[in-house]
């Protein structure tokens, strides 16, 4: 059975795009097929992949009743595994979310766009960093939620915040929370080491092995390679590894 992930969380810059990217990666390297679903209209993982904005992306699909998301499945390449696709992000998204939000339906529009699709054994749903319908749809399609964070104060509250949303979705048949990933932590840092010491005592297991700061993960997103196929034996390419592996031992529905 497939499974699906949504990549969470209200704060810009927190590291949601690259979790996405390289978790799909990490999982592409261990022989898995994944398909990465963009559902921010400002496209950052669809420009990542594709080296630009594509044209029609998941938000025409979101509003039209009969559409499939099978013709806009898109196989990456660019030296990316064979075994990631896309389905790009676009500013249709922004329409869908005004048509759709008012309907008792429109929130589970994606979650019926990804229930026919065969062939993947997983889906990560990249989102845009506020509240609203595109992380609501995203968590109410997803089994699991990883919710990405750095460790500044404000990352923490909406951390909290996010966390909150989840367990309201999670009422409605959403995702449940499967980790809270530190990203681009400086272990060195008296602050980092203080914020990673708080986040365990408030999440416990929940908290997975942090992502270490590194220039390489800019670079590897330039390069358009996930950091298992741009530096595989690095710090961060082996923490996005823990985390493949341990979504990956996860049931779904549960």
């Amino acid at each position: 059975m497939t499974r699906i992930i949504a990549v969470v969380g209200r704060k810009g810059g927190a590291g949601k795009t690259t979790t996405a990217f390289n978790l799909g990666g990490a999982m592409a390297a261990a022989e898995q097929r994944v398909l990465l679903v963009d559902m921010d209209p400002q496209a950052s993982l669809t420009g990542i992949l594709l080296g630009q904005r594509s044209g029609l992306g998941i938000g025409s699909a979101l509003t039209d009743p009969r559409a499939t998301l099978d013709p806009l499945i898109i196989a990456t390449d660019a030296g990316l595994f064979p075994k990631m696709y896309l389905v790009p992000g676009d500013r249709a998204i922004e329409r869908a979310a005004q048509d759709l939000s008012d309907t008792a339906t429109g929130f589970f529009r994606l979650r019926k766009l990804l229930a026919p699709l065969t062939g993947f054994d997983l889906v990560v749903i990249d989102t845009p960093p506020a509240m609203g319908f595109a992380i609501s749809s995203a968590l109410l399609a997803a089994d699991r939620a990883v919710l990405p964070t750095l460790t500044g104060q404000h990352d923490l509250d909406a951390l909290a915040d996010t966390i909150r949303l989840i367990d309201d979705q999670r009422d409605l048949g959403g995702a449940a929370l499967a980790a809270i990933v530190p990203c681009a932590v400086r272990p060195r840092e008296l602050h980092d080491r203080g914020a990673m010491e708080a986040l365990t005592e408030a999440y416990g297991d929940l908290v997975t092995e942090p992502v270490p700061y590194s220039p390489r993960v800019r670079e590897s997103l330039a390069a358009r390679q996930p950091l298992a196929q741009y530096d595989p034996r690095s710090p961060g390419a082996q923490a996005y590894a823990a985390l493949a592996q341990r979504l990956g031992g996860m049931a779904t529905h549960g």
